[in-house]
């Protein structure tokens, strides 16, 4: 009679388990319910073991899939399952896909800030801005770089969606313009473009934070380059271009090392290739992801 009455009971559960909804977690874990809806951000629905009348909700990115007891599924095609070797650690966040990133340091004379979007578990698009102004001593210089790159992830730690740790190549193209004042009577200036290529690591800290460290190396293209000076029999009048040659022969092209900041580096191409510079750079990039 006993165990008439144990089978009665797992019968009767299997029964009631079939009149409900089977929501399958990234974690693995399943919920048998009553789904009610699903809404962009939120699934709702009721859990008769609990309470009939209590609702509960839980984020759509949480949601591998929804059985429903008539034997039809949705599939959500956002979340992803999570490995059974990675249950437990802290991965588990929404799917989040920009992330603003600068370098630390003297925001009112230097400084570097990107925006990135990810455009896949493995791909984002990065765009990135660099500055230095120097002023002061009778000697200014302003220095701007803009770039874009395509940004190559080698793998997606814990399967993460989007923003995730883990080594990358980024090549990219870029923009770059320097100015140089010298007291009131002399200037220099010059704008190139270019390409590099980066290599590095970044690291997704706690769901939010964000960690870059970079080094890159490319070839640039010296668009215009002059080197003027006023007049000395007319200290108020317009700048004039002084000659390439004899003794400004310095004064032009990219020279060593000229027309950089604190981590570009710019340099005379080692074959002498005229209006071609190596460029150099290596980057330490903090942010957060959102």
């Amino acid at each position: 009679m006993r165990y008439l009455a144990i089978l009665l009971l797992i019968f009767c559960t299997l029964g009631a388990e079939a009149q409900l909804d089977t929501l399958l977690l990234r974690n693995r874990d399943k919920i048998a319910c009553k789904v009610q809806r699903i809404e962009p951000k939120q699934i709702v629905y009721v859990n008769p073991s609990l309470s009939e009348e209590v609702i509960f909700k839980i984020p759509t990115w949480k949601v591998v899939s929804i059985t429903f007891k008539n034997g039809n599924a949705w599939e959500n095609d956002a979340a992803i399952l999570v490995k059974p070797d990675t249950t437990g650690y802290a991965t588990l966040y929404p799917p989040r896909k920009f992330a603003l990133k600068f370098i630390p340091g003297n925001f009112g004379q230097f400084g570097e800030f990107g925006v990135e979007y990810a455009v896949g578990t493995k791909q984002s698009v990065d765009l990135m801005y660099a500055y230095q102004y120097n002023y002061g001593w009778g000697r200014d210089r302003y220095f701007k770089l803009v770039s874009i790159g395509y940004k190559w992830r080698g793998r997606n730690k814990y399967n993460r969606q989007f923003m995730a740790s883990g080594p990358f190549l980024k090549p990219s193209i870029f923009y770059h313009d320097y100015y140089e004042h010298l007291g009131e009577q002399e200037e220099k200036l010059a704008n190139s473009a270019g390409l590099i290529l980066h290599g590095g690591y970044q690291w997704i800290v706690k769901g939010r934070g964000f960690i870059e460290v970079s080094a890159g190396y490319g070839l640039a293209y010296l668009l215009n380059s002059a080197h003027n000076k006023r007049d000395p029999n007319n200290p108020g009048g317009d700048f004039i271009t002084l000659d390439e040659e004899g003794e400004d022969e310095e004064r032009s092209g990219w020279g060593n090392n000229r027309y950089r900041n604190n981590t570009y580096r710019f340099f005379q191409h080692k074959k002498g290739i005229p209006n071609i510079a190596d460029l150099a750079n290596v980057s330490f990039k903090i942010g957060a992801i959102f």
